[in-house]
């Protein structure tokens, strides 16, 4: 076995042309004793009957012995011995007759034959003349003839052992050499001309013969795979023997036959592929050897063994395949980046008839195995674990990857390359998708390649893409990684520029952080984002330390800021995240301490808190604001939640109380003086807007004032609308500020109606007193005895957490709330309902602030209120009767203390009274007792019928008047019916015509 590798390497010299046929011969050998089988092909299989029978003699029992049969372990062991060793490897023997006459030279021979001919002929004649004398000279022509033929077939028969020789010695020669494919045309035709004889006329089934043991020599029926110079072998060693195309043809197919009645007697699956194997590959030599098109003519597969066309094309796809990959396993194993190289590789590959898609195939996946070697390296050096890491070795590496995709695209430009030539990848490969190894490799490289060279030059951006490319990095992934180091990179570069005080020196520090960034190829929005990164960072240690902002600290951080170019809206939303949830905390410590427990320590923490955070008025108040709108509406959900009214409205007066005494001390603390001012000047604008809308309102029922009310009620909208603007410029930076609410915008629609429907009458009585109440407690209340100033604040709302329905109702309650009284048990069991004081009436003024709700809205609220009460009382007096003298009276009494105008008034009896008379119509018409009459007097009475009675009603009606013809009709009811839409002509002249006739007639004279 110690001789095997050395007969393995000579066997890939030999195989891929390194050295030549004759070196090769000489070199190649090998010590071994290899025992053959007894695979012979028998000779029944060869030519046809008539060459067959010129050959019996060079067939033995069954003793030509074609290939090596080893073991299954041996079978890869040493292929070179199958060149070595001499197929023809066991001699013929001739018989006498053959030595005799293979002595003879040519011209001896024929002589003889001659001479033996002719002798045999002139003793026939000799004989013949013993003949009777009538019959002697018939009988000298037969025995002469007879004796010569006799002559002939003995010569004839010497011929064929002559020929038979020559073959035998073609064979003998053949065995004697160390390559029987060393033989050449000259040699062979030497050879019959010793024997008189042309092998391929005479002796074509001894060649088919020879042929056939020298293609299952070169035939492997086992794993051993094709060398790829047995085509070359074939096609030399039958033209020497001078067999055709046809005749190599049958052999081929023989051969063929042969696999396949092995493949269905073998025994075991392995056996099976090993025969299937073998048919590919002597499919794929055959069609090199013949050419492609002569080999499907002269093979026809398909029809004789049902091998379909697409089978064929796999069997030699495979082969050439593994040939190519074999050809580039003896060069190293690795697609190399040399021209010569890929060169010879392109003419191998067109040699073995390999197409360029699977060339392509196994050329990437050498050069992978090329890359992977070198990420193998590279990836040890990164795992090796050291004090000091050094990553020198494994960027060699990479680049020498890079090196290696670069040269072969520009190779791939050269002529004679192969195809598909190109940068590769290692996906497909050992390396799956998303490795982490790959990450760290790309992570690494880029690390190392930016600190040696301090920015990212063009060269090293194209050798980072063309790194993610071969690792096959995803776009985001490689983004990321590489914004990562480059923001590792940009720290350690920004602390050296502040270390050492060139940033504090320069005159333009963005300059310099710009020039960073373009240094390192870095984004300035990423840049950015680690600036306030930073500036965050240093306030959390900050207040980490002191829980406050020092006056040092306050500089260090201004200067921080200056060096870092951050903005001041940054810096407030930085503040926001970081000293903003301290103050958070004092302000929810305050809030939750409610009405009971709220004290003046409570306001000094949230001052002290405010002034030691540094924090600003706007910030502040937009804390403040958020705390107090999350606990506001904790009161309206308890209030919506009560069954009872009564419980329902006292939350809604805990909900006020907790906004004068907790809520609107806390906003006048972190308010500034400049903010003070503000509020105190949008509270005049608001006041003077309620004095316009109310004079407005007053001056609508004087018609002379009119264009006065409708320019104060303008100059109100306008003065509103700056006050919004205002409110909104303030509060830019919340969400909820960039467009006016919806609620206010459904607002803006319903005020001009609201308007114009509230200046109709005047303001009603609730919302005088509620007016008046919060008038008398501008200037605040004292709470209790204590002395303490309790005033309300507007400035807080709900108006962009609840929907002006959702406010409007909750309003509402609470003003009926106001307007019922409470009940008060008395001894025996007795009940009397006490009237609300002006103290209730201010507190749901303070209430609709509270809401957000405008002047519009309250007044809405009010004025649908009066107008409801006012009906129910309407609708319960004229339910019994008529309207009398003395319900006129109560009616009057109960509109002033709604405050309702006297034209409202008037239209809500209306109203009901028109109720009343439809009620009554429309039991009319369900009765059937329904007449023209009633509607009259309904019409008379100010109803409109046109909304309960339909046109065909109202023309029936008028159809049966005409027909029943007892009603007088006069020219003014003629006429208050033509303009109702009674039109006399259409039911006329639906009567018959004589009395249609007379009925207009009548009607027109009257």
């Amino acid at each position: 076995m110690a001789g095997i590798p050395a007969c393995f390497d000579m066997r890939q010299l030999v195989t891929f042309g390194v050295s030549s046929r004759g070196a090769s011969h000489e070199t190649l050998t090998c010590s071994m004793s290899l025992p053959f089988s007894r695979q012979g092909l028998h000779v029944r299989h060869l030519g046809s009957k008539r060459s067959l029978s010129s050959c019996r003699s060079l067939a033995p029992l069954r003793s030509d012995r074609l290939r090596p049969a080893m073991p299954r372990q041996g079978r890869l062991l040493c292929q070179a011995a199958k060149q070595s060793q001499n197929p023809f490897r066991q001699a013929r023997e001739m018989d006498g007759v053959q030595k005799a006459l293979a002595g003879l030279p040519g011209a001896v021979f024929y002589g003889a034959a001659l001479l033996f001919i002719t002798i045999a002929g002139a003793l026939g004649y000799t004989a013949g003349s013993r003949a009777p004398a009538k019959y002697q000279t018939l009988g000298k022509g037969a025995a002469a003839a007879f004796a010569g033929g006799a002559a002939t077939v003995v010569t004839s028969t010497g011929r064929e052992k002559r020929s038979q020789a020559a073959s035998v010695a073609l064979y003998n020669d053949l065995m004697q050499r160390d390559d029987p494919g060393s033989i050449s045309t000259e040699e062979v035709k030497a050879i019959g001309s010793r024997y008189g004889v042309v092998f391929s006329q005479t002796q074509v089934g001894d060649l088919q013969q020879i042929y056939s043991e020298f293609l299952m020599a070169l035939i492997p029926t086992d794993e051993t795979p094709l060398t790829g110079d047995e085509p070359q072998q074939l096609r030399q060693f039958k033209d020497a023997l001078g067999l055709d195309n046809t005749a190599a043809a049958e052999v081929h197919m023989n051969l063929a036959r042969r696999f396949l009645r092995e493949r269905a007697e073998a025994g075991s699956r392995s056996q099976d592929s090993e025969q299937r194997k073998a048919l590919g590959k002597l499919v794929y030599v055959s069609y090199l050897v013949f050419g492609a098109q002569q080999a499907a003519f002269l093979m026809p597969l398909r029809r004789v063994f049902n091998i379909q066309p697409a089978s064929i094309d796999v069997m030699r796809r495979d082969n050439a395949k593994q040939l190519f990959d074999n050809y580039i396993k003896a060069h190293g194993g690795e697609l190399q980046a040399d021209q010569g190289f890929l060169q010879g590789l392109k003419e191998y590959q067109d040699r073995v008839q390999l197409s360029d898609e699977v060339a392509e195939e196994v050329m990437r996946e050498a050069a992978r195995t090329k890359l992977e070697r070198c990420l193998g390296t590279a990836l040890q050096n990164v795992k090796t674990r050291t004090k000091k890491s050094d990553y020198a070795p494994a960027v060699k590496a990479l680049r020498e990857a890079l090196d290696y995709n670069n040269q072969l695209e520009r190779l791939s430009q050269q002529p004679n390359m192969p195809k598909g030539l190109a940068r590769t990848n290692v996906y497909g490969g050992k390396y799956k998708e998303g490795d982490k190894d790959l990450r760290e490799l790309f992570r690494v490289f880029v690390e190392e390649s930016l600190r040696s060279e301090g920015r990212f030059t063009e060269q090293l951006e194209q050798d980072v893409t063309a790194l993610q490319q071969m690792l096959g990095l995803g776009q985001k992934e490689a983004a990321s990684l590489r914004d990562e180091l480059s923001s590792k990179i940009y720290r350690r570069l920004l602390r050296e520029e502040v270390t050492s005080g060139r940033l504090d020196a320069a005159t333009s520090k963005a300059a310099v952080l710009q020039q960073l960034c373009d240094r390192l190829k870095f984004n300035p929005e990423a840049a950015g984002a680690l600036h306030r990164s930073l500036y965050r960072q240093k306030m959390d240690d900050i207040l980490k330390n002191h829980n406050k902002i020092t006056e040092s600290d306050a500089k260090e951080l201004d200067r921080q800021r200056i060096l870092l170019c951050i903005t001041k809206a940054e810096i407030n939303t930085i503040q926001r995240e970081t000293c903003g949830r301290l103050f958070q905390t004092a302000v929810e410590d305050a809030i939750n301490a409610g009405i009971d427990r709220f004290s003046f320590d409570d306001r000094d923490r949230v001052k002290t808190a405010q002034k030691e955070l540094r924090i600003p008025d706007s910030l502040a108040k937009e804390i403040l604001d958020t705390v107090a709108r999350k606990a506001f509406t904790g009161f309206v959900t308890r209030s919506r939640s009560q069954r009872d009214r009564l419980e329902a409205a006292k939350e809604l007066k805990k909900l006020v109380f907790f906004s004068n005494i907790v809520v609107a001390p806390l906003l006048e603390d972190v308010q500034g003086a400049a903010a003070k001012a503000d509020a105190a000047k949008k509270e005049a604008a608001k006041k003077e807007i309620a004095e316009l809308m109310a004079k407005a309102q007053a001056d609508m029922d004087k018609d002379d004032k009119k264009e006065d009310a409708t320019a104060a009620k303008d100059k109100a909208e306008d003065l509103q609308k700056q006050v919004d603007a205002t409110e909104k410029q303030e509060a830019e930076q919340k969400q909820e500020a960039e467009q006016k609410p919806k609620d206010e915008v459904e607002q803006g629609k319903g005020g001009e109606a609201e308007g114009e429907g509230q200046a109709e009458g005047e303001q009603p009585a609730t919302l005088k007193k509620a007016q008046t109440a919060a008038a008398a407690r501008k200037d605040g209340e004292e709470v209790g005895s204590s002395g303490v100033t309790m005033k309300s604040q507007k400035e807080i709302n709900l108006r962009n957490d609840l929907q002006l329905r959702d406010r409007q109702d909750i309003y509402r309650n609470f003003l009926l709330y106001c307007m019922s009284g409470d009940t008060v048990a008395l001894p025996m069991g007795s009940t009397v309902v006490v009237e609300r004081d002006e103290s209730e009436f201010a507190r749901l003024s303070q209430l609709g602030e509270i809401l957000g709700l405008t002047q519009l809205d309250v007044a809405t609220v009010h004025k649908d209120l009066a107008e409801t009460a006012f009906r129910n009382q309407a609708q319960q007096i004229l339910q019994t009767g008529t309207l009398t003298k003395e319900n006129t009276e109560y009616l009057s009494g109960m509109r002033d203390k709604m405050g309702l105008s006297k034209e409202q008034a008037e239209k809500i009896i209306k109203g009901v009274q028109n109720q009343r008379l439809i009620g009554g119509l429309e039991a009319a018409k369900n009765t059937g007792s329904l007449s023209l009459q009633k509607v009259l007097d309904m019409k008379e009475s100010g109803v409109e019928i046109d909304s309960f009675i339909s046109e065909e009603m109202r023309l029936n009606l008028y159809t049966k008047e005409v027909h029943s013809q007892t009603f007088l009709c006069s020219t003014a009811v003629f006429c208050m019916l033509f303009f109702t839409g009674f039109m006399y002509k259409s039911p006329v002249r639906t009567l018959p015509f004589s009395k249609g006739k007379r009925c207009a007639i009548t009607l027109y004279s009257k």
